[in-house]
């Protein structure tokens, strides 16, 4: 497949790319003289190392499991089998990192010129990488997001062009890095039943799934492919409920009873008190948790990476201003609240030039296409409302907002007209 036209071929010697790759070095650079990094680096340090021992588990200890015994199967084997790829070597993999990320916003152009060629909506691309600090934080942390990205782009776009056959790897790939890519995996049989060669390839993502969740199932007698989805359903979605229709102290009492009763049963009965404990009192108070749940998901949208900015550059934490689990709102320090404004008002220009050009557009293949993954991103955030859920569909929201500068251009019937 071509991923770069000559004109994207030509812009790796514009100012504004070199501005961009010089940022990927400065964060480099950053971190080899002055390394962070987040808590989740940790678990999929350990669960490498498990796997050289011959064992799967993302937890301190497989017996007992770390400080809580979700954390066994918390993460996907695919992050830990890239650490095992660089022995153990984190400048090798952040390098790594740093060339995948050189190469996404020239992918990104690629798939802009599939509707809107114009040197003003190219520019605007790249700035829009530039204005977005996520991009230079996670290409250089020992994390699976700037790999996810890249992957996610470079699958968007093949649908974009309408060649599936490199699909089922990227998928693969896609939730082995990213338990929550599992929403995507409708895509497999919608790809196995509309390609004629090579179609059984397309149901691969399915069988990794099914494969990783039976392996669990083997150490835990429980079924699941990760416990991520049963942790955020008991530690956040229902805690937010919880937090708002109850006193701090109610709530703290309420899963301290919790933590009582979940002491003598096996990781099974765990995570089925835990999911039929969430259900109940999500249901109870359906209002309030979608109030939560699309609060968390416009925050999604909008958050400029509060808890990132603090998270790579070390800034000691004043308070829970983006914390679920913390009931008090503080305000960060005015340095960090300006740039956070800043970055807040250039996120509500995009999201604005993006609905432009999705409400313009006469092609529903690839509104569809670009939209979707931005939606389902979003509402998987829940009440939590983190801006990390969003990042791996971050340029498409680029592309849209630098389509939305111009007046809609039809694109190639041939490569983007629809599945037909």
């Amino acid at each position: 497949m071509k991923v770069l036209s000559a004109w994207g071929t030509e812009w790796r010697h514009s100012r504004l790319y070199r501005a961009y790759v010089f940022l990927l070095l400065t964060g480099f650079l950053k971190q080899c003289f002055d390394y962070s990094a987040l808590v989740d680096t940790a678990e999929y340090l350990q669960a490498a190392h498990h796997l050289t021992q011959g064992h799967w588990s993302s937890c301190g200890d497989l017996l007992p499991c770390g400080t809580h015994w979700l954390e066994a199967t918390r993460r996907t084997p695919g992050y830990p089998l890239l650490l095992l790829a660089v022995a153990f070597i984190p400048w090798l993999l952040i390098g790594m990192q740093c060339l995948l990320a050189a190469w996404i916003p020239l992918w990104s152009i690629r798939l802009l010129e599939l509707f809107s060629a114009t040197s003003r909506s190219r520019r605007f691309l790249m700035l829009a990488f530039l204005l977005y600090p996520l991009q230079f934080f996670y290409s250089n942390l020992l994390m699976p997001e700037i790999w996810v990205q890249g992957l996610m782009l470079l699958g968007i776009l093949q649908l974009a062009l309408r060649s599936y056959r490199n699909i089922p790897w990227i998928l693969s790939a896609l939730v082995l890095l990213k338990p929550v890519f599992v929403i995507f995996l409708p895509l497999a049989p919608i790809l196995f039943f509309k390609t004629q060669q090579q179609r059984w390839s397309q149901l691969l993502p399915i069988a990794v799934v099914l494969l990783v969740s039976w392996i669990n199932f083997r150490n835990t007698a429980w079924f699941h492919f990760t416990s991520m989805a049963t942790e955020n359903a008991f530690e956040y979605n229902m805690r937010a409920v919880m937090n708002r229709v109850n006193t701090p102290k109610e709530t703290d009492a309420l899963y301290q009873s919790y933590g009582e009763a979940l002491k003598p049963l096996n990781d099974a009965g765990r995570a089925q008190f835990m999911r039929r404990v969430s259900s109940e009192k999500i249901r109870k108070h359906l209002p309030v948790y979608v109030m939560l749940h699309l609060r968390g998901s416009l925050a999604c949208l909008l958050d400029p990476g509060r808890y990132d900015l603090v998270a790579f550059w070390g800034i000691k934490d004043e308070g829970g201003f983006m914390n679920i689990k913390n009931t008090e709102r503080q305000l960060p320090p005015w340095p960090q609240l300006v740039y956070m404004g800043i970055l807040l008002l250039w996120k509500i220009v995009l999201l604005l030039l993006a609905a432009r050009w999705w409400l313009q557009s006469k092609n529903w293949f690839l509104r569809l296409l670009l939209l979707t993954p931005i939606i389902l991103l979003a509402l998987s955030a829940g009440p939590v409302g983190s801006a990390r859920y969003l990042f791996p569909a971050a340029p498409l929201l680029f592309v849209m907002a630098a389509a939305g500068l111009n007046k809609t251009q039809s694109p190639n019937k041939h490569e983007t007209d629809s599945f037909a």
